[in-house]
């Protein structure tokens, strides 16, 4: 019951990011949420979700407990976008709701068997 109260307070502000950021995607389950985007929009509607997770919710989001995955650019380029120096990156993939997402090298020594969604997907997103 916990995670669906969770998830009716969080969805009005995922739309309301939805409604400000039309060029990004927030994907979230439960607390995991991912935003995809062009590198500047995606840094300020993370700092937006930041702003609004804490005034209206009361809660903190912790840097050090996130990733950024950029399957085209660098590190520093990522940097220079705007994302926060707390958060990890990565150019060869992450996990995202609970699966592998990046190159097939990094999907196939997360799990045997599991299916990659792999960076063509974000094609868009880049």
């Amino acid at each position: 019951m916990g995670s669906f109260l969770y998830c009716l307070t969080t969805q009005p502000l995922l739309q309301q990011l939805a409604d400000e950021f039309p060029d990004c995607r927030a994907l979230a389950f439960a607390d995991d949420a991912q935003i995809l985007g062009p590198p500047q929009l995606a840094a300020q509607e993370y700092e937006r979700w930041r702003f609004l997770y804490g005034a209206l919710l009361q809660g903190q989001l912790n840097d050090s407990k996130s990733i950024c995955y950029s399957p085209r650019l660098s590190k520093d380029e990522v940097r220079g976008a705007g994302l926060p120096s707390g958060i990890e990156v990565s150019t060869e993939g992450t996990r995202a709701l609970a699966g592998p997402v990046g190159y097939t090298a990094l999907c196939r020594d997360f799990s045997p068997g599991d299916h990659c969604r792999g960076d063509r997907e974000f094609e868009g997103h880049h």
